[in-house]
This record gives C-alpha cells, structure tokens and sequence, in this order.
C-alpha cells in the first residue's frame, strides 16, 4: 500500500507463489517448469466477462476476475481436473462428506455453547 499498484508487479507475484513458495517449503527442484522436475500444472480460462480487457494473461488472473476456477489441473502427470470439473473423485461424494462435517461441527458448538446455529435470526 505504502509504494501503490508498482510496489508488486504480476510476474513478481507469480515468482512468489511458485518458486518462492517452493524454497520456503525447500523444495528447491519444485517452483518451474523444466524437464525431469517434477510438476503440477493449473490452466484458468480467461476468455470471459470477469476478465475482458486484459491484454497480460498472468495480471488478469492475478489482480482482476471474481472466480479463479481452474479449467485443467494435471498433478504428477496425471489428469485431476478437466472442464472444471474433478475427474478421479465425484464432486457430490466430497459435498456430502463435508455436509456431514459441517452437521457435526454445528451440533458440537451448540452442545458447548447451548446456541442454536441452524435457527435464522
């Protein structure tokens, strides 16, 4: 905020989530894309409304859109997600699993707190 928009440019940004986050972690082969490391990969479509005007592709996804749904994800090799959708796990298993959790974490809270969470104010 101090130095405005320059203080971070979009690549900067880019460096930090990726290679940067790798070196933290240290995993120093991890963070780029070369042959022989070892690589996951996110593709976003940036062809819609949240995003026209965008002549740089890494700034709009960066700073500008409303939805970072990723349309192809490929992990170690292997296909994740295609059209935005999982391939390997039904989206409606993981929803019910965390439905139940979440069922469960209400019903906790209110037996430690006597507050009926589900009741709309």
């Amino acid at each position: 905020v101090k130095k405005g928009a320059n203080a971070l440019t979009a690549r900067q940004a880019l460096g930090i989530a990726t290679w940067g986050g790798a070196q933290i972690l240290g995993y120093s082969e991890l963070g780029w894309l070369a042959p022989g490391n070892p690589a996951d990969i996110a593709i976003f479509r940036i062809d819609s409304l949240p995003y026209a005007g965008i002549h740089d592709p890494i700034a709009g996804l960066i700073f500008a859109g409303n939805c970072h749904k990723a349309d192809t994800v490929i992990v170690n090799g292997k296909l994740a997600v295609a059209g935005g959708k999982l391939v390997n796990i039904p989206e409606a298993m993981i929803m019910e699993h965390l439905e139940r959790i979440s069922r469960n974490l209400i019903a906790k809270a209110a037996r430690k707190t006597g507050v009926d969470y589900m009741t709309a104010d």
